[in-house]
């Protein structure tokens, strides 16, 4: 690595011939990473294109490797021929889901395919040195086009896997930001403009409804219910922060609507966390869920709950909190 970075262009490209087709080899430490991702920088297309099918049958080792995923997010960052990419290592990587999202790196590979430089996914110092690449001069592709299209190579098989999966993700994986991370829709962060398949995010809708028609049970010692679960009520908010920008029929707070009855839907002013989600379905939500919200409001009994969140549900029935 010292050399590398040390060296003239001429020992520089001495050095890629030599190790361009022994890259996944040696990505397992620190220092070895680096100078792979060092080298993937520096080397022509020609040469990438080589670095890429080198990773045949070993992404998903990589992508699990503490110091290996690194590289596989170098790839992405740099790599104008995205066919050959999701090919070769993406479609390898779709095709075990499972596995990847249950791992600590390859939850964190499968993230920035998602949210690529997303400082919820990997941290800071980390985009600040995959940024530096960004200068090299063989890649010609704007990162709009080519993380849009390497998004498009895991969407098949990742919201499957999450609508099937939705229960033991956000409850026993504490998984709850990545699932929150897949379901978003396109803000100003956004490097490229992901749209979730429309199938795709009604399939979610119907899981987090299924989930939601179980009986709730305040405080119930034998697991808590999405809407007072910490992590479930946190999924439920930020999936529908996003309802605003999305067809009313993508909306998670209509199929809450539609998929669960008046009284389940009301029996959801017993806890704080219930009061919050039915706030923000009132305040995301179009006329036809305020309105199966509202009539599902026992307002006698959500009187007699004192929590914060019955407080600004009262507040804001009332006219009296900012809308």
């Amino acid at each position: 690595l010292d050399f590398f970075e040390n060296c003239d262009e001429e020992k520089k490209t001495n050095l890629l011939d030599s190790l361009k087709d022994k890259i996944p080899e040696f990505i397992h430490t620190p220092d070895g990473a680096k100078l792979a991702i060092k080298l993937i920088w520096f080397a022509p297309v020609k040469e990438r294109k080589l670095i890429v099918k080198n990773f045949k049958d070993l992404s998903v080792k990589a992508a699990m490797e503490h110091y290996g995923h690194r590289v596989l997010l170098a790839l992405f960052d740099t790599i104008d021929d995205t066919v050959l990419l999701n090919k070769v290592v993406v479609s390898e990587l779709a095709n075990d889901m499972k596995k990847l999202i249950e791992d600590e790196w390859g939850e964190k590979v499968i993230h920035y395919l998602v949210h690529p430089r997303d400082g919820r996914g990997i941290d800071k110092q980390e985009i600040a040195f995959l940024a530096e690449g960004d200068s090299n001069p063989h890649s010609k592709k704007t990162q709009k086009d080519r993380y849009g299209q390497l998004y498009a190579g895991i969407t098949e098989n990742l919201y499957p896997y999450l609508a099937a999966n939705f229960e033991q993700l956000v409850f026993e994986a504490n998984k709850s930001n990545f699932v929150g991370a897949c379901l978003e829709t396109t803000s100003k962060f956004d490097l490229f403009d992901r749209q979730v398949p429309s199938e795709a995010r009604k399939s979610c809708n119907a899981a987090i409804v299924e989930i939601a028609k179980k009986d709730f049970v305040p405080m119930d010692q034998e697991g808590f219910h999405i809407i007072e679960h910490p992590a479930g009520g946190f999924v439920l908010n930020g999936i529908m922060r996003c309802d605003v920008d999305l067809p009313e029929d993508e909306r998670l707070s209509v199929a809450l609507v539609d998929g669960l009855t008046k009284q389940q839907l009301g029996s959801w002013i017993a806890c704080n966390k219930g009061c919050h989600v039915l706030l923000k379905m009132l305040k995301v939500g179009g006329p036809k869920v305020v309105e199966k919200v509202k009539a599902a409001i026992n307002r006698k009994h959500l009187d007699n709950y004192k929590s914060k969140g019955a407080i600004v549900l009262k507040s804001f029935l009332d006219g009296k909190a900012n809308k």
